[in-house]
């Protein structure tokens, strides 16, 4: 009876051997200590939508769930520094109106509006990035210019024929116009006044 009694255990313990010996990551069974179909737990890291336990056994680290209802594994929250382009951010961790007070994008990184770049200067044709900020030798009419690369209060005064807005704009100072004003040189001017009083002497 006691031999009986331990070759039955013996041979229930083999098969027991057998049975966990089996199991394993690659199966396509959940079963050991997995959370979800070959996942979790001493396996590879579960998907997002994966059932899980701890934190650990997510790709993402992010296990959570309703109270009273299995965890499942869950994207992590969008964040300014979470290295991923997401929230409505013009470029990684930057830009946009999440991002754009704390994080400015820096130069080449993609943007919609100048307050996205660091530099104030977001330019571009079908893509836009952030660029060197306005200066005045960039061929370019930006910043307070008035007209490219002169006027304004930051660069130098424009020559004749360069818009302007007032006389302090002008080499000459003088800017006149009537729907755009523009700055005209002190000789162009003498030539007008003196054609005009002798027009004015004539008639």
């Amino acid at each position: 009876m006691k031999r009986g009694l331990a070759y039955v255990l013996f041979l229930s313990m083999m098969i027991y051997v057998a049975c966990a010996s089996a199991v394993s990551c690659t199966d396509e069974v959940k079963n050991g200590a997995e959370t979800d179909v070959d996942c979790g737990d001493g396996c590879a890291k579960c998907a997002l939508g994966k059932l899980c336990i701890v934190n650990t056994d997510c790709a993402s680290d992010v296990c959570t769930g309703p109270i009273g209802a299995p965890k499942t594994c869950a994207a992590p929250l969008a964040t300014c520094g979470d290295g991923i382009k997401n929230q409505d951010e013009t470029d990684v961790d930057c830009g946009g109106n999440n991002c754009r007070i704390r994080n400015k994008c820096a130069l080449g990184k993609l943007c919609i509006v100048n307050t996205d770049c660091l530099s104030n200067n977001c330019t571009g044709l079908s893509v836009k990035t952030c660029k060197a900020g306005p200066t005045c030798n960039d061929g370019i009419k930006n910043g307070l210019e008035t007209s490219v690369d002169c006027g304004g209060n930051i660069c130098p005064k424009c020559g004749s024929g360069g818009v302007c807005i007032s006389n302090a704009d002008c080499l000459s100072n003088i800017c006149t116009g009537i729907s755009v004003k523009t700055c005209k040189n002190k000789t162009m001017m003498r030539n007008v006044w003196q054609k005009v009083k002798q027009f004015a002497r004539f008639n």
